[in-house]
């Protein structure tokens, strides 16, 4: 089992609460956490321990977005332009971090908080695993997207050019698969063969669950 939870610039989240709670719950079965660094810089140690309590330091992986990321597939150009209203004409690379392909794991859990952001619109959900655990490319070319549509048609809500992105089976995977209103299809499942299930704190202290579907 491999937990994804976002990093110290997320800390208000209390994403590292449900991380120890997971810890605590599955023990030994937690092989490994993987914060969702997207181009931050890893956490140091004592950053680690303020965040995450006494979780061992062993269990945490480092993502290196200009090393680590695996391309799952790619969101056609075709569909990029026409989301873009002809703005932009690239094809959208869905990237990993290896760990999450070729981990081994049975269970990937995503961990955070539903939140307003400006280049997707609300953050979590496959974000923290398409972006968070992302490559150069992957993130790069979404960023320069949400800036080209603007980040006052963008900001806070659920429809999305970004979303619209994140949810649709890339043209080298198995099956084509439409956008979703709230961006929660994990397509990278389909290619991993691991069932994603994101767990999000939604305004108040309750937990939402996204079926791995």
């Amino acid at each position: 089992m491999l937990a994804v939870p976002p990093d110290l610039t997320r800390r208000d989240s209390r994403a590292s609460e449900l991380t120890q709670h997971a810890y605590d719950y599955y023990g030994g079965r937690l092989e490994a956490v993987l914060p969702a660094l997207g181009t931050h810089t890893a956490m140091s140690p004592v950053q680690l321990t303020s965040i995450f309590g006494k979780m061992p330091h062993e269990l945490f992986r480092i993502h290196n977005w200009r090393a680590d990321a695996e391309t799952l597939g790619e969101v056609p150009a075709t569909f990029i332009h026409e989301q873009s209203e002809g703005k932009v004409n690239y094809a959208w690379p869905a990237q990993v971090n290896r760990l999450i392909v070729h981990g081994g794991f049975d269970l990937v859990l995503s961990l955070g908080q539903v939140v307003p952001h400006e280049v997707i619109g609300m953050a979590n959900y496959n974000k923290n695993i398409l972006i968070g655990t992302g490559g150069r490319d992957s993130i790069n070319r979404s960023y320069y997207l949400g800036a080209v549509h603007g980040m006052e048609r963008i900001m806070g809500r659920v429809r999305t050019i970004l979303c619209a992105a994140f949810s649709t089976m890339p043209a080298n995977t198995s099956s084509a698969k439409s956008p979703s209103s709230m961006c929660l299809p994990l397509w990278g499942a389909a290619r991993a063969a691991v069932p994603f299930v994101a767990y999000s704190l939604v305004t108040t202290w309750s937990v939402s669950i996204v079926p791995p579907n």
